[in-house]
């Protein structure tokens, strides 16, 4: 590094320096003020191509990364995949429980966790519903059999699989894209949450697995959206190759005090360092996952994102630090937030 001082040509020209003036500068290169390290790295972003147990290449990359050895390099689960990078993805729904899907999907429900077995469908309907758990309304384009149909399927089941599709329900709106709500409840009662680290879980052991021994940035960028106020509820693909650019709405949390956004990150760095967590309900999950990183990135494109300004951003960057530190009692971690859209 060089010793670089402003100045103007002489104190004497500097008392009738000018707007416009030229500056001189004076680089003195036997003068040292510090040494700077730079450090070529690289990101993983997750997408189908490194996320997904059908990519041809996904071994390959992660052998490659393995072997370059490098430090800091960044982990990015990001929006436009919301089931490659968010591991709840819909809210805490208490005694009920429900599903939504797409035509060709099927909704999964069970009551296996309480040791129980499907007692009642409170609602069921292929075609245009909405809304979300505990509100969900008929659409104009509905299935007459769509009740019958999913009771005949779960009632008295410790779980049961239903397909969105013509083939069970007949096409009450040919040409219209539908879906499939099902809301049930269990006997005996068992309160639901909706963690998932299906999608998650095999491409960051593969990131965490090759580069173990060096320094590493892990970042899940993205929210879960339904921790902002919405008009009304987000509907991500089923597909978990399928984009959904749109992912990120709202851009006021519905919980001001920022606990539950926290918690949300409190309890995904628990699954993969501390064995597991407690969820909304106190529910174990467990993991028996016990790695370990550096840094954690806390969000990114933040005035992109979800908007927020540098205070509201403040406040979440520690609520997140709050949240992670709660679950996993980890005072060591250090964390950073680097990223700004459009700024490289």
């Amino acid at each position: 590094s060089a010793h670089i001082d402003f100045t103007s040509e002489n104190d004497a020209q500097h008392q009738q320096h000018k707007v416009g003036d030229p500056i001189v500068i004076e680089v003195t290169w036997s003068q040292n003020d510090f040494l700077l390290h730079t450090i070529p790295s690289l990101q993983i972003v997750t997408n189908p191509l490194v996320s997904t147990q059908s990519s041809p290449i996904r071994k390959q990359i992660f052998d490659n990364l393995a072997q370059l050895n490098a430090e800091y390099v960044r982990y990015a689960a990001w929006f436009p995949y919301p089931k490659l990078a968010i591991a709840e993805l819909d809210p805490p729904s208490g005694l009920l429980q429900c599903g939504n899907v797409g035509e060709s999907y099927s909704v999964k429900l069970s009551c296996e966790q309480g040791g129980g077995v499907i007692s009642s469908v409170d609602f069921a309907s292929y075609g245009t519903a909405s809304g979300a758990c505990g509100q969900m309304k008929q659409g104009t384009c509905h299935a007459a059999t769509s009740l019958e149909v999913v009771q005949k399927a779960c009632i008295g089941q410790k779980e049961c699989s239903v397909t969105a599709s013509p083939t069970a329900f007949g096409d009450p709106c040919f040409g219209t894209h539908k879906r499939l709500l099902v809301q049930i409840q269990c006997n005996p009662p068992q309160n639901n949450t909706y963690w998932n680290f299906t999608y998650l879980d095999p491409s960051f052991k593969d990131f965490l697995a090759a580069t173990n021994g060096h320094s590493r940035i892990i970042m899940f960028s993205t929210q879960p959206v339904w921790l902002f106020k919405l008009d009304t509820p987000h509907i991500y693909p089923d597909n978990a190759s399928e984009v959904d650019w749109g992912y990120p709405q709202g851009t006021e949390l519905v919980d001001d005090t920022m606990q539950a956004l926290g918690d949300y990150y409190g309890r995904l760095t628990a699954w993969y360092t501390r064995g597991g967590f407690f969820d909304e309900y106190g529910r174990k999950h467990v993991s028996n996952y016990a790695y370990d990183w550096d840094y954690t990135e806390i969000f990114n494109e933040i005035e992109a994102e979800h908007r927020m300004s540098v205070e509201y951003y403040t406040r979440a960057y520690d609520a997140v630090i709050q949240g992670i530190r709660r679950h996993t009692n980890n005072t060591e971690m250090k964390y950073v937030g680097l990223a700004h859209a459009g700024r490289f």
